[in-house]
């Protein structure tokens, strides 16, 4: 198992200097049987560059740029470097990120079976300095690992997860027409068909996840429609989901977090999402149709921003 190959893929665009800073942190690796490749999504600093030189001296790095057939974007650039992967294993690490010397190892180490195929880990939160260091905890609780995720507040970010190669062969990778939330749709949509020997989750705190807290902020003041029907069409298939499940646990908090989303669509004019998402209603959610619609009509017909809205929303009950 030691000597397996593991793949850690990373797309960039334009981060030169904290790339660098990532790929050293990923040389620095106790676990050496690695290889790195960089999709590069169509950037104009001095990236190709900088790999270049450093993939003359250590040729496990490996740069590529995403092929202009393929739509732009982060997504895009992780399925390509998927593609390009040789190893056993694939790790998919952000380009801002920080690799502790155990990273790899240390999900190695676990791997107790060839049923296994994810190891799930954790890390730091961080902030922009690598500074102020805070754990990521990994609460673990009875229910299966996508309710775990979706409900419970499983904290399962992109450096995370350890994936067996030949697992992912067999699945859809990143949706690239997906704008926000494209790690937690991935993770749902393979967290919902695992069962329990099928992964492993380590209390082990090895890589550092930097924020930026003015671009989060400025991102979060306006509202980018392109983001919310990510949103909708990420919660709604959860919604599916979980009627699958029958549990009605998870389809309150998904109908819940629609009906969030219907009324800020509703706020800022949003037709697309409007109507997106009284069609998943409809369609989705048949017994509870005239509950639905009433709940839609009041929240269509009064200016509700002067109430709790979460505490209204919170109160509702489906079964």
């Amino acid at each position: 198992m030691y000597k397996e190959l593991v793949s850690i893929i990373i797309p960039t665009f334009n981060r030169k200097d904290y790339l660098e800073s990532t790929l050293e942190s990923i040389k620095n690796q106790i676990y050496q049987n690695w290889e790195c490749i960089i999709v590069d999504d169509g950037g104009y600093d001095n990236t190709e560059s900088m790999v270049y030189n450093l993939s003359i001296q250590d040729n496990r790095f490996k740069f590529f740029k995403r092929p202009l057939h393929l739509i732009k974007g982060a997504n895009s650039c992780r399925n390509y470097g998927f593609e390009k992967s040789k190893g056993t294993y694939v790790n998919w690490f952000d380009d801002d990120d920080i690799m502790l010397p155990n990273f790899i190892q240390d999900k190695i180490n676990s791997i107790d079976n060839i049923a296994q195929n994810m190891i799930i880990s954790s890390g730091y939160n961080t902030d922009e300095y690598l500074k102020n260091g805070k754990k990521i905890s990994l609460i673990q609780s009875k229910n299966t690992l996508y309710k775990n995720f979706v409900l419970d507040g499983l904290n399962v970010l992109t450096p995370s997860i350890l994936f067996r190669k030949e697992f992912l062969n067999k699945q859809q990778l990143f949706i690239d027409t997906i704008n926000k939330g494209q790690e937690f749709e991935l993770f749902s949509r393979l967290f919902f068909k695992t069962h329990k020997e099928e992964y492993k989750i380590i209390q082990s705190y090895s890589f550092l996840y930097r924020g930026h807290p003015e671009s989060s902020t400025s991102k979060a003041i306006k509202y980018r429609e392109d983001f919310h029907e990510s949103s909708s069409y990420i919660i709604s298939e959860n919604l599916v989901r979980a009627i699958e499940l029958s549990d009605g646990e998870l389809i309150q908090s998904s109908y819940r977090m629609l009906l969030n989303l219907y009324r800020k669509a509703l706020i800022h004019k949003h037709n697309y999402n409007i109507k997106f998402i009284e069609e998943i209603f409809k369609r989705k959610l048949p017994k509870w149709k005239d509950f639905v619609l009433f709940c839609l009509r009041i929240i269509k017909n009064f200016h509700l921003s002067f109430f709790r809205w979460d505490k209204i929303i919170n109160k509702l009950k489906m079964y």
